[in-house]
């Protein structure tokens, strides 16, 4: 499958993508085993929506999921369950709380792939709760003895343990002179119109996790721009305009 600005490690993943439909395709069903990052689920629904007609599906384990898993299946089938777990992960009252960096690290350092651990909720008191594939989980239970330096115990989460954390979003309305990219992404991470189009040609700006570098491009509602080291600004609402022509939007900004 022959894609312009596809490179070789997405050309994989779309290839492995397309054995997984076949595989649906056939038997009416078909899971992944591992999970995608958001821009590879973009990529995935880019080239296989409207090709394929069975259902094309994304699950995390939970409303909201950033990493998540793919689900293919014909109209009129069960929708298949991801196979994935809940797992939590518990520690001391007195102990320190571990951080996200902390849970990674140390399942990265079990010789996990990062592909079979979904997301982390890396809760302020235990248990925090990691989604991992279920091939793994018999490793998280039997050999993840300590997140950074505080000791854990890992076990299958009950269903009340599972806390989402609110999004710590700060919304902001705003006017905009047109709705490209530069003009509206450079008033969400407060930078000139002018600094945020050079970072937008270099390359440092992703719209909706996939790289994107032209700053004349227009944006809408849903969009998601993201930019390394300073976080990501999500245009919410894209308003009338004011009498100066300016249009009015509403961003929520995560920003670090």
């Amino acid at each position: 499958m022959g894609r312009v600005g596809v490179d070789g490690e997405q050309r994989l993943l779309l290839r492995r993508a397309e054995e997984l439909v076949e595989r649906a395709e056939r038997s009416g069903r078909a899971v992944s085993r591992h999970f995608y990052t958001p821009a590879e689920q973009e990529l995935i629904a880019g080239a296989f929506r409207g090709r394929t007609p069975l259902t094309l599906e994304f699950d995390g384990g939970y409303e909201g999921a950033e990493r998540r898993m793919l689900l293919l299946y014909e109209q009129g089938e069960i929708r298949p369950e991801p196979p994935l777990t809940a797992v939590a992960i518990e520690f001391p009252a007195r102990a320190a709380v571990p951080a996200h960096r902390d849970y990674l690290g140390s399942l990265m350092g079990l010789n996990l792939k990062r592909e079979t651990i979904g997301d982390i909720l890396a809760c302020p008191q235990s248990p925090g709760i990691v989604f991992a594939a279920d091939a793994v989980c018999g490793v998280l239970y039997e050999e993840l003895r300590e997140i950074g330096r505080t000791p854990v115990t890992a076990r299958p989460a009950r269903l009340e343990e599972i806390v989402v954390p609110e999004p710590d979003g700060i919304l902001k309305r705003a006017t905009v002179a047109s709705l490209r990219l530069d003009s509206v992404a450079a008033e969400g991470f407060g930078l000139s119109r002018t600094r945020m189009a050079a970072l937008i040609a270099a390359g440092g700006l992703q719209l909706n996790f996939r790289p994107c570098e032209s700053p004349s491009r227009e944006v809408g509602e849903g969009d998601v721009f993201s930019v390394r080291g300073r976080g990501r600004v999500v245009l919410t609402h894209v308003g009338g305009n004011s009498k100066k022509g300016r249009t009015f939007v509403e961003l929520t900004c995560f920003l670090r």
